[in-house]
């Protein structure tokens, strides 16, 4: 399921950067970063939030490594999004299965909706998150 939506989201950004820039601009890879770039604002807020209500001390942790470690740590995780996502041709087989999915074209509006619920929500909650981890 989580998986699904996962590859949902891609799909959804795929394929606006489809229909935005065209295939020669590769929005495969564009569509990869967004979802990347929200899976690492989600786990950085959650840290936050471990760390203020559960003490949990895993957003200072990650403060307390070198610079390099936290970069390279980011770009793995933006790596395996890739090749989980774009490698290969995956993009394609992700655009044909939701492209041939009735279910989901029949709730394309609710579905871009609650995508849209979630950039928003990611959004804001990663920087009242970041507001707590400050005032924390």
């Amino acid at each position: 399921m989580i998986y699904s939506i996962y590859k949902y989201s891609f799909y959804r950004f795929y394929v606006y950067g489809l229909k935005k820039w065209g295939e020669r601009s590769y929005p495969q890879y564009w569509a990869a970063f967004v979802v990347a770039t929200l899976l690492t604002l989600n786990a950085l807020s959650i840290a936050v939030l471990l760390e203020v209500f559960f003490a949990v001390k895993a957003f200072s942790a990650f403060g307390h490594i070198r610079k390099w470690q936290r970069e390279i740590l980011i770009l793995t995780f933006y790596f395996l999004n890739y090749y989980f996502l774009a490698s290969g041709g995956k993009y394609k087989k992700i655009k044909i299965e939701f492209d041939n999915d009735k279910r989901m074209k029949s709730e394309s509006k609710r579905q871009s909706l609650i995508l849209g619920i979630y950039v928003l929500t990611t959004t804001i909650g990663f920087f009242i998150c970041m507001w707590i981890a400050i005032a924390y």
